[in-house]
């Protein structure tokens, strides 16, 4: 509450007397839980407190002496007050003074715009993704044309063919990272058809053994941090804490989606017992065909999805990002970021697993992994659920046996890479959630309706104008937009342009070049004291202005 009344003493904002705010305020401007928020709930009520911020994730609490946890929103309500859950002071300031909070200047859209040479790297990348596509691909457009497939393999089939079909259109337009976003996620798409395909004939033909070693051909999980080449020195400039921070979050992707796989595996293979028998009418009917579809097609889904996590980690490899200056973070910092994001985002996983049911859809098989792939938010969960699982309760990265030792240099940034992706997807997947109620197929994950379309436009706006005012933030504190942001930026103004799932989308990649914006200004905090340690030094350093005319390496 006292940073709010900072900001409206400032600002000479009026400021509701009856607001409380049950929250510590994070150094990257989050929300998080206070250690007894039942207490000082209960103490704010007593003073009259009857406008109520609460952070994201902390609707349910226990009291710290022990006892059932409480609905804390109900609390409020019941004496007669109001409880926002809110994720960050900007949004605590509207609500407790009712006017919009000050916000930096925002980027012009100019500033980012792709370079030619990253315009070919995505045009070289897009190349490859139809390379991957191409020999199976008129197999897969026959078997869209047989009667009565099972809806896994009809969903993906259907949203592999779409998703290509609108990738040429969007290349054809010129817009070359709504083109790539959607070509790569159609070939996953394309790989999980064709797996499965292959799996529901051998089956057909009795030959479950060689279903089985199909089955075990997909993905297992993979190493978050197997990237990081034996020997590399440590990073020395802000731009290369950067490139390693985006590399390792691609490959956590990867990871996460591998592990997802992996725990997908005993239904899969459950799936491929039941059908065994010596009557072939019965291996061929649609029953069984449809049943096992079910059992196995998520693993595929999921295995396929780390195979495209891989396939753009590795094109972002490629990607030549500036160096900036000399550069060395504060590794407690780092640690005291990561641990504040890891507990509000645990706070945002277990308040949405205790109290709602977006994360459990009734139409998707139960795989055990406390995620289904037709939820409003499984996508988004499934990661971040596994990416919390990198991280420790303390900002460290856990040390699992059988994974790479990431050097104790390199280990404080990627425990806040991990730490604050997992926070900002569950937020950013709530706010999307709540906001426009989407329906998501259950096997694709792809938007299928609206709840509240009215909400799109208006959420695509502001999420267009957050992205550059954190772009301009993040100009400032290392001396230039990040490649990664860039992208996002101009596949999410296209998408923007689409029809309703890709409007959905757009939103989504607005929300993940903030959050990549957001890590670079954390990044330029963190910096260890030195002589010229400021963030706005860094800029300076780099030799970069905040204009459109500003050199490449600065925008």
């Amino acid at each position: 509450m006292l940073a709010v009344a900072a900001i409206a003493a400032l600002t000479g904002a009026p400021l509701a007397r009856s607001a409380a705010v049950i929250a510590e305020l994070e150094p990257d401007g989050s929300l998080a839980p206070v250690t007894d928020p039942v207490a000082d709930l209960q103490d704010a009520l007593r003073r009259g407190a009857r406008r109520v911020i609460l952070p994201v994730g902390g609707r349910m609490a226990a009291p710290a002496a022990g006892g059932s946890a409480l609905d804390m929103v109900e609390v409020v309500r019941h004496a007669g007050g109001t409880a926002w859950l809110v994720p960050d002071l900007a949004r605590a300031y509207r609500v407790v003074t009712s006017e919009p909070f000050p916000e930096p200047e925002a980027a012009e859209a100019a500033a980012l715009a792709l370079a030619d040479d990253e315009r070919g790297a995505l045009d070289a990348a897009y190349r490859r993704a139809l390379e991957r596509i191409a020999p199976g691909w008129p197999h897969l457009l026959e078997q869209q044309n047989r009667a009565r497939l099972p809806p896994p393999l009809a969903a993906l089939l259907t949203g592999a063919e779409r998703g290509v079909r609108r990738a040429e259109r969007w290349r054809a337009a010129g817009d070359r990272a709504a083109a790539y976003v959607r070509l790569t996620e159609a070939a996953a798409l394309a790989d999980a058809a064709s797996r499965l395909d292959h799996i529901l004939r051998l089956v057909a033909e009795g030959d479950l053994s060689r279903a089985r070693a199909e089955l075990q051909r997909a993905r297992e999980s993979s190493d978050p941090v197997a990237w990081l080449p034996a020997g590399e020195d440590a990073p020395v400039t802000i731009g290369a804490h950067l490139r390693a921070a985006s590399l390792f979050l691609a490959a956590a992707d990867e990871w996460a989606w591998g592990e997802e796989a992996a725990a997908r595996g005993r239904s899969a293979r459950a799936a491929l017992e039941s059908p065994a028998g010596p009557e072939r009418a019965r291996l061929t009917s649609r029953a069984i065909a449809s049943n096992v579809a079910d059992g196995v097609a998520p693993l595929l889904v999921a295995s396929a999805l780390a195979g495209m996590h891989a396939e753009r980690a590795e094109d972002r490899a490629a990607l030549e990002q500036p160096a900036g200056p000399s550069f060395t973070a504060n590794p407690d910092s780092l640690r005291a970021l990561a641990a504040a994001s890891s507990r509000a985002a645990a706070a945002a996983l277990e308040s949405l697993d205790r109290s709602s049911k977006l994360d459990h859809p009734a139409s998707a098989p139960d795989t055990g992994s406390g995620s289904g792939s037709g939820s409003a938010l499984s996508h988004d969960v499934v990661v971040a659920r596994r990416l919390l699982g990198l991280v420790d309760d303390h900002g460290e990265l856990n040390r699992v046996p059988g994974r790479t030792r990431v050097p104790d240099d390199r280990a404080p940034l990627l425990a806040l890479v991990a730490a604050q992706a997992a926070f900002d997807r569950l937020g950013d997947a709530i706010a999307r959630a709540r906001r426009l109620g989407p329906e998501l197929d259950p096997w694709t994950g792809q938007v299928l309706a609206v709840e509240r379309p009215s909400g799109l436009s208006a959420a695509l706006a502001l999420a267009e104008r957050a992205v550059r005012r954190q772009a301009a933030s993040a100009r400032v504190a290392i001396g230039w937009i990040p490649v990664g942001a860039r992208i996002a930026y101009q596949a999410a103004a296209a998408l923007a342009r689409g029809d309703r799932s890709e409007r959905v989308k757009a939103l989504e990649l607005y929300q993940a070049a903030s959050a990549e914006c957001r890590l670079a200004v954390l990044l330029a905090l963190s910096e260890s004291e030195g002589p010229r340690s400021a963030p706005a030094a860094a800029a300076a350093r780099a030799g970069c202005r905040p204009s459109p005319s500003a050199p490449r390496g600065c925008r």
